[in-house]
């Protein structure tokens, strides 16, 4: 047995006799017959005006040794509560009737007032017997009542009575020997009250199990009382009867109080004193509420969890297969959450405030849970006042340690990085290490992603969240708004905690479904969102507080009174909102990090990051500059006047040569200079964030340093700011030696004469000085402009800073833009498929074999996307501005079932990205939804489409969004910015003709080109009459309007689909070519060249060249000799 354990069994072993307590922080006291027990007063008490009293505020008995506070723990003071000694008491098992306690003064005209103020304000008297209060039993209805304490008294027919008598009944079960040791206080005085009951001891006792109180108003007779003292007995009997009054309040007359009690032995045992309070009226109402609110919650939060885990697991599983088989798309609608990944990890607005909130709601969450469970537990019972309060702000203390921490990590994670100011000094002391910063799984790009207009606004979304989370709480709410406000006793916490980590789970899940739907629609502004979806919850809450106070609390009045109900029920509200939305955004924080770390080979922007130099002469500016630069951009500043400093004081090697120079005084070598800028670029943060570098170069050397180590930026900005301007900044400037401070003496004076007093001119700005630096300067700057000559921005320093700025701005917000345009490449490819292939068609590769094997593979899709780019670039190169491609294989054949219309995306993606290579803006259009009532709707063939395009994979270069648009077809759509559109299958409808949002379409994009893909514009099959024919002369006329770029078309048998006889190929600017397909003897198959024509060749020809000889003309397109006449 180890050390520890032999120590464990001494102890044991020790204290074999030792002691239990009862956990809730009260125990039984013995007291022994004839031994007083005195009652206690708390403070007065309404639900109508919310606003406790000292009991002795009005003409009441006091005690004759004085009136005494009792010790009081925080929880006690915070809810109000003033306990003070009282003139009643009692001889223990002794009954006594008739007590006179004693006569008060004659009323006065402002006793008189307050006291019938009080009786208005409905105040109740709190009486307490050994931590029991007083209860009272009333009937009502047939149903028995407990309230506690009792009321002061009551107006009726505008006479005020005051309750003047009390009868009170005392419940004792004897003692019975426990060991039960005095561990734990409750807050009372100890003063008069016995020692706990000693093993063995034979003097009989009693313990107080129950305490009970009726109010009677007796009119008593003043004479008989003038002698009397206080305990003595009155000299009439005093008849008690609760619904009877004969005490009325008159101004200038005195009150006599009396009372009388009786002790009754009862079976209740000491631990089970406290049912009386807790067992309420409605209890069962209450426990069935709440099962069933848990259970209905219960089963909504799975139907929730079960969908989005279903839907994420789908969209993971596709992308997976996606990477595995390198295919971007699948006949079923993508999610768009994968768009936005160079976004999704972009700093919100204001950071600070969310952290704090973030921090807050930890700290208020964990209280919650810490105090309710161990409330639930029994550590905080009703019967230790105050316990529950006190534990509360205990444990918000403690937690504060969680609450930094979590603020200062996410604080550092969002990339704000100086925290040091966020840490007291307690946090400094308890924390060892600095909270690390969460690594992103993704980079962010330095253009932040334009968001999709969407149909409704996202915070009706946000603000319609919080009602699932309000439906685990809400019955609970009002047993919890009923123990505060009217004063009943709340003791379920066994089901509070329930429901608490119901709440949670329910507030995580929202938050989650929410934020995967703005990913899915392209927003990736999810923070603020996910906090507010979940913290939403609190706006309900606030509502059902207003509800209560109406139809609830009607008895509440005053401006003061309700003031202080609803200052209080907002307190509540934003404590409730910081800690459900902190559950909703750390689970959706970790969800967006969990998801696009999930081992999906997810790219972000390749395009580089700005690399910038700022030059400018002392006092032009540059310093403020960069921290704009620095705060729009997030650049690495660089200074090496910093950087030395670090070096220096961190011991490098670097540094410390360095250090030997600047302690000799003499200049710091520019290789060392150069070494340190170049080892400062080279760490990630500068490569991936861009960097700024301040004021170095500042000679030809040092720019022929870095030129040669290949540091070049695109951007060499140059503040210009007049000498006579500069000479006077300089030598304006003061420095205060107290603070440090600069000031200037006209531009930024000091706040006061004692400041300007004190202030000195630095060595370096007398005029002398300051001149003699700006020929330098202007000789450095004149050697370095030749260097940066081709990118040098000369930028007027002469102006407010946030002017100068805008300017800067501008240069480098369009230097992002030209950077992004310049970093395009095609998506399928590293060369492109122009280069590729062969732009003539004796290089042709030939036909595909094997075809009918679909879906077709990815090399065979690749096949025909480069034969009809190859002929749409040279056809658009040739100047063609209204070019059709039709291309018709059993993947994109609208007869067959096997028509995908992702392989008809694959295509248009490929041309898009294509011409988009070049620079050109490619607006891609689908048919939008046409008609109305029953007509409404898009062809079945491309249901799905637009969202298709939106959500697919469009390359790791950011080029959707720029160069490449998603619209529909209509000359609303038509942009001056767009430089061609591509049509996807337009096609006629039923009742409805496109061809009017066509040729529309088509004139306003004048001169530039148009190229539609398989348009279907004959007549609809399957429809008859004017449905068929509706705009057929249109439609004709305007596909005959396009030239075809491309054409290709598998030949069958008439009416089947199967087998392949031939093809027909076009490609620009070469003839149609009529294609055999041959079988080998080996198995295998090739198509064979049969003849070549201008135009496309008709049914008839196609069957004579098959043939190879005319056929008659009665016979042509009829019988066997037509089984080709279904091809056109």
């Amino acid at each position: 047995m180890g050390n520890f354990g032999i120590w464990v069994l001494t102890i044991c072993l020790i204290f074999q006799s030792g002691f239990g307590f009862y956990l809730p922080g009260s125990y039984p006291l013995k007291h022994v017959v004839g031994n007083y027990l005195s009652v206690k007063v708390n403070s007065l008490t309404s639900i109508d005006t919310e606003m406790p009293f000292s009991y002795y505020s009005l003409p009441f008995c006091k005690p004759v040794e004085g009136v005494k506070d009792s010790a009081e723990n925080l929880g006690e003071l915070l809810m109000g509560d003033r306990i003070e000694n009282s003139p009643y008491r009692f001889k223990m098992h002794t009954n006594e009737t008739e007590i006179f306690l004693c006569q008060t003064n004659k009323l006065s005209s402002d006793d008189f007032k307050l006291l019938t103020k009080r009786i208005d304000e409905m105040y109740q008297v709190n009486l307490i017997l050994d931590n029991l209060p007083a209860i009272r039993y009333t009937r009502k209805e047939g149903f028995m009542l407990r309230w506690t304490g009792y009321p002061i008294g009551v107006k009726i027919k505008d006479v005020y009575y005051v309750f003047n008598h009390l009868k009170f009944k005392v419940l004792v079960h004897k003692y019975e020997e426990t060991n039960v040791a005095r561990v734990m206080g409750t807050g009372d005085a100890v003063e008069g009250f016995p020692s706990v009951g000693n093993k063995g001891s034979d003097v009989p006792g009693y313990m107080v199990v129950g305490f009970e109180v009726i109010p009677c108003s007796v009119m008593h007779n003043g004479d008989l009382v003038k002698n009397l003292k206080m305990y003595e007995k009155y000299p009439s009997p005093i008849k008690c009867e609760p619904t009877t009054v004969s005490m009325p309040i008159k101004e200038g007359e005195p009150i006599v109080f009396t009372y009388e009690v009786t002790f009754e032995e009862s079976d209740i045992k000491w631990p089970s004193r406290w049912d009386a309070y807790l067992k309420m009226e409605g209890a069962k109402v209450h426990w069935f509420s709440i099962l069933n609110s848990l259970m209905v919650i219960t089963f909504l939060a799975g139907i929730v969890l079960v969908i989005f885990l279903r839907t994420v697991r789908r969209d993971l599983t596709r992308y997976e297969e996606l990477d595995k088989e390198a295919q971007a798309l699948v006949n079923e609608e993508l999610s768009g959450w994968k768009l936005v990944v160079g976004d999704v990890f972009r700093a919100p607005s204001y950071p600070a405030l969310l952290c704090i909130m973030v921090g807050d709601g930890v700290q208020i969450l964990g209280m919650a849970i810490v105090t309710i469970l161990f409330a639930a537990l029994g550590f905080m019972s009703p019967a230790s006042r105050g316990t529950l309060i006190t534990g509360m702000l205990f444990s918000y203390m403690i937690l504060g340690i969680a609450a930094g921490y979590v603020a200062v990590r996410l604080w550092r994670t969002i990339g704000f990085g100086d925290h040091k100011g966020w840490v007291p000094l307690l946090g400094k002391l308890l924390v060892s290490s600095p909270a690390p910063h969460i690594e992103y799984p993704v980079r962010t790009n330095q253009i932040p992603r334009e968001i999709p207009a969407q149909k409704y606004p996202s915070w009706l979304l946000v603000l319609g969240a919080g009602t699932l989370p309000f439906g685990t709480l809400f019955i609970e709410l009002f047993f919890i708004m009923s123990s505060i406000w009217m004063g009943r006793v709340y003791y379920v916490f066994g089901f509070l905690f329930i429901v608490l980590v119901l709440l949670v789970v329910v507030c995580a899940e929202v938050s989650l479904v929410l934020t995967y739907m703005h990913l899915c629609v392209e927003d990736w502004k999810w923070w603020w969102k996910s906090f507010f979806a979940s913290g939403s919850v609190a706006i309900y809450i606030f509502l059902y507080s207003i509800n209560y106070l109406i139809f609830d609390l009607k008895s509440l009045s005053g401006p003061v009174s309700a003031t202080l109900y609803l200052g209080y029920s907002l307190f509540m509200v934003l404590t409730i909102m910081f800690a459900t939305g902190t559950v909703g955004f750390l689970s959706s924080f970790w969800f967006v990090h969990y998801l696009f770390s999930s081992g999906l080979r997810v790219s972000c922007s390749t395009n580089e990051p700005l690399k910038v130099m700022i030059s400018g002469a002392p006092a032009s500016g540059k310093g403020t500059q960069c921290e704009l630069i620095v705060q729009k951009f997030g650049l690495v500043h660089i200074s090496t006047g910093d950087l030395l400093r670090a070096e220096v004081s961190s011991g490098t090697e670097i540094g410390n040569k360095a250090k030997e120079f600047m302690n000799s005084g003499r200049l710091v070598p520019d290789e060392i200079v150069t070494a340190m800028v170049t080892v400062r670029l080279s760490r990630q943060d500068a490569k991936e964030k861009g960097w700024l570098l301040d004021g170095y170069p500042r000679s030809f050397a040092q720019a022929q340093s870095l030129e040669e180590l290949n540091i070049r930026p695109d951007i060499y900005i140059v503040l210009d700011v007049p000498d006579e301007i500069l000479i006077d900044r300089c030598v304006g400037r003061r420095l205060d030696p107290v603070t440090g401070k600069i000031y200037h003496l006209k531009n930024f004076p000091p706040e006061s004469e004692e400041i300007k007093a004190r202030l000195v001119t630095r060595a370096d700005d007398t005029e002398e000085k300051v001149k003699s630096r700006l020929e330098i300067y202007k000789q450095n700057a004149a050697a370095i402009s030749s260097t940066y000559s081709s990118i040098t921005n000369k930028i007027d320093g002469n102006r407010p800073k946030e002017i100068i700025f805008k300017d800067i701005d501008s240069l480098l917000s369009q230097l992002l833009k030209d950077k992004t345009a310049k970093s395009v490449k095609p998506v399928l490819q590293t060369e492109s498929r122009l280069d590729q292939a062969s732009s003539n068609q004796e290089k042709w590769r030939g036909i595909p074999t094997r075809l009918n094997n679909i879906p077709h593979s990815r090399e065979i899709r690749n096949y025909f996307y480069d034969d009809v780019l190859q002929a749409t670039q040279r056809a658009v190169n040739d100047g063609r501005t209204r070019l059709k491609v039709e291309i018709n294989i059993p993947e994109l054949n609208p007869e067959m079932d096997v028509y995908r219309i992702g392989t008809l995306m694959e295509l248009v993606r490929v041309i898009a990205l294509s011409f988009a290579d070049d620079g050109k803006r490619v607006k891609v259009c689908v048919q939008g939804s046409m008609g109305e009532g029953a007509l409404a709707g898009m062809p079945l063939q491309l249901a799905g489409t637009r969202k298709i395009l939106e959500f697919m994979d469009w390359g790791n270069y950011g080029a959707m969004g720029t160069f490449i648009k998603i619209g529909s077809i209509g000359a609303k759509e038509v942009d001056e910015e767009d430089d061609m559109f591509i049509l996807v299958a337009p096609q006629n409808a039923v009742g409805n003709c496109i061809i009017d949002d066509l040729r529309a379409m088509t004139d306003a994009a004048g001169k530039r080109p148009v190229i539609i893909i398989n348009p279907r514009l004959k007549d609809l099959p399957g429809s008859s009459g004017i449905m068929q024919t509706m705009g057929r002369d249109k439609r004709l006329e305007y596909a005959a309007s396009f030239e075809s770029c491309y054409f290709f078309r598998l030949l069958y048998y008439a009416g089947t689909q199967y087998p392949i006889m031939g093809a027909i190929r076009m490609t620009y600017p070469y003839d149609y070519e009529l294609y055999k397909r041959v079988d080998e003897p080996s198995g295998k198959e090739k198509y064979v060249s049969l003849s070549t024509f201008k135009e496309r060749p008709t049914i008839d020809e196609i069957n004579d060249a098959f043939l190879g000889k005319p056929r008659n003309k009665d016979k042509k397109a009829s019988g066997i000799w037509g089984f080709l006449s279904g091809v056109f």
